[in-house]
């Protein structure tokens, strides 16, 4: 490669190359300490993800980056907390300008002058495309109602106190009240009704809200598209899945900063599926369509429970037009597997994906829709010297 805008590439004196070499292997520690700490307090936003950087020469080995950094700012405890609003957001979502910003488990809203709305997630931004009038004491106040729940309007004048919950369980729901006059509410996806009350330091008073009469109006893009190899990565199949089951209100899904890809197979067919691995070891399994997930799923064990692995989701899937008839396997195995095997009905031995104590894979070409096409075929957990564990028919 040649650059016309510089000079001529010359050969440096050997006693200034002498002098250099001196400088860059002799520095002292005191020198570089200062340096290393600032850089390991910066962030770099690479692809949307934030990846620390560090000052150190030495680069330790980790494991492949399928797990979501707990500094990514989406990442939040269960709760709905105001925080600082910043020019990164701000021109992600189109706006000059936001009056706040909130952040809950999984993503952020921005509220701008105007009644104009914006949801950032992993994946997505969505901007409102109109807002619904609630009514709380006869008057009605501009709110809107997020692709995930999020629900934001304004509130009465002289509110100094917001709470939520859900009608039909009574259970609370994440909410705040922020200071410009505004209320931010995180509902559940079955959710149906919830009661907002309020109080200005006298007894409270309440409205009922049914979140039917309050439809999604919002553009949503996904910022991750494209042919570039990072719009179909690992860290973005993990993001749009977590989203996808923060729209759905999967259980367990909820501090998404601690999930990571587990064995994941077919992400760029028709026919793919990712096992999500979180605390407490739960899972839950993401169905994918050419790196799109398309429903998220807890797991529903189907048998082989308390051995070596438990199959945990089985799908079959509508015809597919190059491998015919195919359905997912997916589940938990115990620590001591490390290696899978499926016998599929024509006797053939493939292997397994195993990855963070998790399995995924397909059965392809089967004779028909019905579980009984499953017949004969077979699955086989290995350990680390090669003996099998544990073999067991899939129905």
């Amino acid at each position: 490669m040649s650059f016309p805008e510089l000079p001529p590439r010359r050969t440096l004196p050997p006693d200034v190359r002498e002098r250099m070499r001196r400088k860059i292997f002799n520095r002292r520690p005191a020198v570089r300490a200062p340096l290393a700490a600032a850089a390991g307090a910066a962030l770099l936003v690479a692809g949307g993800f934030l990846v620390p950087l560090t000052g150190s020469d030495h680069v330790d080995a980790v494991d492949p980056p399928t797990a979501i950094p707990t500094s990514r700012p989406f990442a939040a405890p269960d709760e709905v907390r105001e925080v600082e609003t910043t020019r990164e957001d701000t021109a992600t979502c189109g706006f000059d300008q936001a009056l706040f910003t909130v952040r809950m488990p999984g993503r952020r809203l921005l509220v701008a002058p105007a009644e104009r709305f914006c949801e950032l997630t992993y994946t997505t931004t969505s901007t409102s495309t109109g807002v619904t009038g609630v009514t709380f004491m006869d008057a009605r106040y501009a709110a809107w109602r997020s692709p995930t729940g999020v629900v934001a309007g304004r509130v009465p004048p002289g509110t100094a106190l917001f709470r939520a919950k859900d009608n039909d369980s009574g259970r609370p729901q994440p909410a705040t009240l922020v200071g410009n006059g505004y209320f931010v509410m995180l509902t559940a996806a079955d959710s149906v009704t919830v009661e907002l009350s309020f109080s200005d330091g006298s007894p409270t008073w309440s409205d009922p809200v049914d979140l039917r009469s309050m439809p999604v109006g919002a553009h949503t893009e996904d910022r991750f598209t494209g042919d570039e190899a990072d719009a179909s990565g690992p860290e973005i199949v993990l993001a749009r899945c977590l989203d996808r089951a923060l729209r759905d209100s999967v259980p367990h899904v909820r501090d998404t900063a601690q999930w990571q890809l587990g064995a994941s197979v077919g992400t760029d067919t028709e026919t793919g599926i990712a096992v999500l691995r979180g605390p407490a070891g739960h899972t839950a399994y993401c169905v994918i369509s050419v790196f799109k997930p398309t429903e998220v799923n807890p797991p529903m064990p189907v048998g082989n429970d308390d051995n070596a692995f438990t199959l945990s989701a089985r799908a079959v899937t509508k015809t597919d037009s190059v491998r015919g008839i195919v359905t997912r396997l997916a589940g938990v195995v115990r620590e001591d597997v490390v290696r899978m095997d499926l016998v599929d009905p024509g006797g053939h031995v493939r292997p397994v994906e195993v990855q963070r104590n998790t399995f995924a894979t397909r059965v392809t070409n089967l004779a028909s829709l019905e579980a009984a096409s499953l017949a004969g075929v077979r699955l086989r957990a290995f350990d680390k010297k090669g003996a099998l564990l544990y073999e067991a028919p899939v129905v």
